[in-house]
């Protein structure tokens, strides 16, 4: 059984790594798409790059203790919703500013 239950966990580690870094590359596949439709430069791409950075760190802080308090089979479907959550939230952002939560335009 418990053979069973940790391949399941693994598994579910494997995706979940996977869907962070494929979603970490769409950015890079669609940079041309973005700088011509939003008018994006080399600095606004660099910046967007450093809040996703900035902002994942500081997620992670938390995240150990999240997942203490809850169990990692809680914690992992929760972060994978939140995070989808937000990808589809992003699909209405105009602006840099907008894309980074308003941390400037």
């Amino acid at each position: 059984m418990w053979a069973g239950r940790n391949r399941l966990i693994l598994l579910m580690l494997i995706a979940s790594a996977i869907l962070n870094y494929a979603v970490r590359q769409i950015i890079a596949i669609l940079k041309p798409m973005l700088q011509e439709q939003l008018h994006w430069t080399d600095v606004d791409d660099a910046r967007l790059a450093s809040v996703f950075q900035f902002s994942a760190a500081i997620a992670l802080l938390g995240s150990g203790w999240l997942v203490d308090r809850i169990v990692w089979r809680r914690a992992n479907p929760l972060a994978v919703g939140r995070w989808s959550l937000a990808a589809m939230a992003h699909s209405f952002a105009r602006t840099l500013g907008q894309l980074t939560e308003g941390a400037g335009d």
